[in-house]
C-alpha cells in the first residue's frame, strides 16, 4: 500500500474518530468525563504529530520519536485520568470560564490534528512544498482539499452525532456548515472554481432566507441562538470578503482566516448543544444598533459574494473593464480624492451588476414569496406576484442580460430607472423615449396611484415588502428620522430632502445636455455626469438608505421625498383616482389601538383621521402596499380606484348596507371593540 493511500485511509479514520471526541465532549458532565476527551484529544494529537515527522524526517528516526512522544503522552494521559477517579463528590461544578477553556482544548487539538494530517498528506502526494515563509505555507494548507476534506468529513459526522439534540433551527444552521465548506472554491483546480463559488453561493443565500424568516417569526429568541446567529452572518461576511481577495489577485489569506472561524464557530455549538435550548430572552428588534448590525452583516456578505459573482462569471479582465481609471496624484493629500472616487466606482459597479441582482432577487423574491403565504388578501397577493415579476423582468432581465452594458446609459427607461438626461449621446428618439416614459408612468399613476411603481415596478418594493424587513416597519415610529417623517404632512426634513434630489438632478440633465452638444466639456472621468448621479443616487446612497432602516425608518425613499421618480409619480397618484376608502368611518371611530397605523410600512399615522373625517385616505406619501388593509381587524378598508369609479358610473357599483362584523383576531394586535360598541357609535340610517 502506497503511503499516500495509507495516509489517506488513516485522515479518514482520524477524522471519523475526532466526531466522535467532540460528540463525547459535548456528553461530558464530570470532571473525568471532561478528563477523558482531553487524553483523547492529546493521543489524536500525537498520533498526528507523528505521521507528520515520518514524512518529514528520516523514516527510521521519525518513527522512533513519534513512538517516544505517544508512549509519554499515553503514560501522562492515564495518571491525569487517575488522579480525576480521586475527584470528590461534592466537587463544585466548573465555572464558565473552565467549560469555554475546555471547549477550546477540544477545538485547538482537533484543528491542529487535521491540519498536521492534511500537512503530512500534501508531502506524501508530492504536490505541497513548504515554500514562501509559514504564513503563506500555512494559508496554502488551511485552503487546500488535504486539509478542507477531512475537516468537512469531521464537522458532518460531528453534526449527525447531536442532530437529535438540537432544535430545529439551530439544526439547520449548523447542518448548511459542512455543506457550505464541502463547496470551498478553492478545492476545485485552477481555473475550474466557478461551479463551486454559484454552489456556495446558493446555499449561503439560503441561509441568509432562513435566518431572517426566522427571525420574522421568532420576535424573541434564546439567546444561544441569537448570539450564534450574529456571529455566524460575521463570520460568512469576512468569508465572502475573502473569496473575492482569492478571486481578485489569487491571495487565500483572508479566506483562510474565515474558514478557521467557522470551525471554531462550529465545534463550539457542537461542544456545548444546550445553548440553543431553554426560553426565549432576547427581544431583537428593540435595540437600533442591534438590527442595524445584522442588516450590514448581511449586506456586506451579499455585496462581497456578488462581487466574487462577477469575477468568476464574467473574468477579472472584464469586471476590471467596466471601472474608470481615476488618476491617483503624486502626493497622499492629491490621491485621497481619487482612491475615494475609485471606491465609488467600484462599489456602485458591484451593486448594479446582473449577478448582484440575481442573487439579492433570489434572496429578497423569497422573502416576499413567505408573505404572500401569509396574506389573506387576495389583491396583495397579486400585486406581490406582479412585483417579483416586474423585479425580475425590468430590473434584473431586461438591463442585465437583455440589453449589452454598453447601451444601458443611452436607454433611460432601462439603465437609468427612467430618469433624465441624455447618457452617451442626445438625439431626438431618445427624447421621445424619455417623454413616453414620464407619459406612461404618469396616466398609470393618475389612474391606480403611485402604488403602480413603488409598490410594482421599482426594485424598493421587493426589498422592503418581503417578510423580514417588512416587520422593521416599528422603527418607523423609534427611529430618530422615522419619527419626523410620520403622518402625510410635508415636514421640513422631506422638504429639504425633495428640493435637494429634484435640483441635483435637474442640474445634472442640464449639464449632461451642454455636455453632447458641445458647450462644455465636463464628465466625471468619462462618465457622463447625469448617469454618474443616478449610479451615486440608486446604486451607492441608496442602499446605504436601506442598510440604516433602524435609523430612518422602512420605506424612507418615499417618507423623505429622496426619489426624484418616486415623487413624480406620487404627486400624480394624489391627484388622481387611487384612495384607501374605510366601509363604515364608525367602526373606525370604536377601534381602541388603530393597528392599520402600526401596519403602515411609510408611517402615515393619520389614516383613521381621514377614515373619520372623510371616510377616505389620501395622501402623497399613501403607495399602496396594503399592510393597513390586510391588518385591519373589521375587514373596514378597500382600495378605491379607477376599477372603482367605472363601476360606479356604469351603475354596477356594489351598495353595501352597514355591517358590524365581530371583531378578527389580528397576530400581535388585541380584539379592539365588539359589535355592541360598533351599533352604540353607528350613525342612525
Amino acid at each position: 500500500m502506497s503511503p499516500l493511500l495509507l495516509f489517506t485511509l488513516f485522515a479518514a479514520a482520524m477524522a471519523s474518530f475526532g466526531a466522535f471526541v467532540i460528540w463525547l465532549g459535548s456528553r461530558s458532565r464530570r470532571r473525568f468525563d471532561r478528563a477523558l476527551v482531553l487524553v483523547l484529544v492529546a493521543m489524536m494529537v500525537s498520533m498526528s504529530g507523528g505521521a507528520l515527522l515520518y514524512e518529514t524526517l528520516p523514516p527510521l528516526l521519525g518513527i522512533e520519536i513519534a513512538i517516544f512522544l505517544s508512549m509519554w503522552i499515553m503514560v501522562a494521559g492515564i495518571g491525569y485520568l487517575v488522579g480525576q477517579l480521586l475527584e470528590p463528590e461534592n466537587a463544585p461544578p466548573p465555572t464558565p470560564r473552565g467549560l469555554a477553556t475546555f471547549r477550546g482544548i477540544v477545538i485547538a487539538g482537533g484543528l491542529g490534528t487535521e491540519a498536521m494530517l492534511g500537512l503530512a498528506l500534501a508531502l506524501a502526494s508530492g504536490s505541497f512544498a513548504l515554500r514562501g515563509g509559514p504564513g503563506v505555507a500555512l494559508t496554502a494548507l488551511l485552503t487546500s482539499a488535504w486539509f478542507l476534506l477531512p475537516m468537512t468529513l469531521e464537522m458532518a459526522l460531528s453534526f449527525l452525532l447531536i442532530r437529535k439534540e438540537l432544535p430545529t433551527f439551530a439544526a439547520a444552521l449548523l447542518g448548511l456548515q459542512p455543506a457550505l465548506m464541502a463547496l470551498s472554491p478553492t478545492l476545485a483546480p485552477a481555473g475550474s472554481s466557478t461551479a463551486l463559488v454559484v454552489a456556495g453561493g446558493a446555499v449561503m443565500t439560503v441561509l441568509f432566507v432562513l435566518i431572517m424568516e426566522y427571525f420574522t417569526r421568532h420576535r424573541s429568541l434564546q439567546s444561544g441562538v441569537f448570539g450564534y446567529v450574529t456571529v455566524v452572518l460575521g463570520v460568512y461576511a469576512v468569508m465572502m470578503a475573502g473569496l473575492f481577495l482569492w478571486q481578485y489577485d489569487g491571495n487565500p489569506a483572508l479566506f483562510a482566516l474565515s474558514v478557521v472561524l467557522e470551525m471554531v464557530l462550529f465545534f463550539d455549538a457542537v461542544l456545548s448543544p444546550t445553548r440553543f435550548q431553554g426560553e426565549a430572552t432576547v427581544v431583537w428588534d428593540l435595540k437600533a444598533g442591534v438590527v442595524f448590525g445584522i442588516i450590514l452583516l448581511v449586506f456586506v456578505a451579499e455585496f462581497f459574494m456578488g462581487a466574487t459573482f462577477d469575477l468568476a462569471l464574467d473574468g477579472r479582465s472584464a469586471f476590471l473593464a467596466l471601472l474608470p481609471n481615476v488618476p491617483a496624484g503624486p502626493t497622499l493629500a492629491t490621491s485621497v480624492g481619487p482612491w475615494f472616487l475609485e471606491g465609488i466606482f467600484f462599489v456602485t459597479t458591484v451593486l448594479g451588476s446582473s449577478w448582484f441582482l440575481l442573487m439579492m432577487g433570489l434572496e429578497m423574491g423569497a422573502l416576499i414569496v413567505f408573505k404572500m403565504l401569509g396574506t389573506r388578501s387576495r389583491e396583495t397577493r397579486v400585486r406581490l406576484g406582479l412585483v417579483l415579476g416586474a423585479f425580475f423582468l425590468y430590473t434584473l432581465y431586461l438591463p442585465a442580460f437583455y440589453f449589452a452594458p454598453d447601451t444601458l446609459r443611452w436607454i433611460p427607461m432601462v439603465g437609468w430607472s427612467m430618469g433624465f438626461g441624455t447618457g452617451g449621446g442626445f438625439f431626438p428618439p431618445l427624447l421621445f423615449v424619455l417623454l413616453a416614459t414620464y407619459a406612461i408612468s404618469a396616466v398609470l399613476s393618475l389612474l391606480f396611484g403611485a402604488r403602480q411603481l413603488c409598490s410594482g415596478l421599482c426594485s424598493a418594493a421587493l426589498m422592503y415588502q418581503g417578510s423580514f424587513y417588512d416587520s422593521l416597519k416599528t422603527f418607523n415610529r423609534r427611529s430618530p428620522v422615522g419619527r419626523k417623517l410620520l403622518g402625510s404632512r410635508i415636514s421640513r426634513l422631506y422638504g429639504a430632502v425633495f428640493s435637494l434630489s429634484w435640483a441635483s438632478i435637474t442640474v445634472a440633465a442640464v449639464l449632461s445636455y451642454l455636455n453632447h452638444i458641445g458647450t462644455i466639456q465636463w464628465t466625471v472621468y468619462g462618465e457622463d455626469v447625469a448617469y454618474f448621479t443616478y449610479v451615486l443616487y440608486f446604486d451607492l446612497l441608496w442602499y446605504l438608505v436601506f442598510v440604516s432602516i433602524p435609523f430612518v425608518g422602512t420605506y424612507a425613499c418615499v417618507s423623505s421625498g429622496y426619489c426624484y421618480w418616486g415623487t413624480f409619480n406620487q404627486l400624480l397618484g394624489r391627484l388622481g383616482f387611487f384612495r384607501l376608502k374605510a366601509r363604515d368611518p364608525a367602526t373606525c371611530v370604536a377601534c381602541t389601538t388603530k393597528p392599520c397605523t402600526k401596519a403602515c410600512p411609510v408611517g402615515l399615522t393619520d389614516l383613521p383621521a381621514g377614515f373619520i373625517k372623510n371616510g377616505e385616505f389620501r395622501a402623497l406619501k399613501c403607495i399602496g402596499v396594503g399592510d393597513c388593509v390586510e391588518s385591519c381587524p373589521y375587514d373596514n378598508i378597500l382600495f378605491w380606484d379607477v376599477r372603482h369609479w367605472l363601476r360606479d358610473r356604469l351603475g354596477h357599483g356594489r351598495r353595501e348596507a352597514p355591517s358590524f362584523p365581530a371583531p378578527r383576531k389580528v397576530p400581535g394586535s388585541p380584539v379592539l371593540a365588539d359589535e355592541t360598541t360598533l351599533r352604540m357609535v353607528a350613525p342612525h340610517r
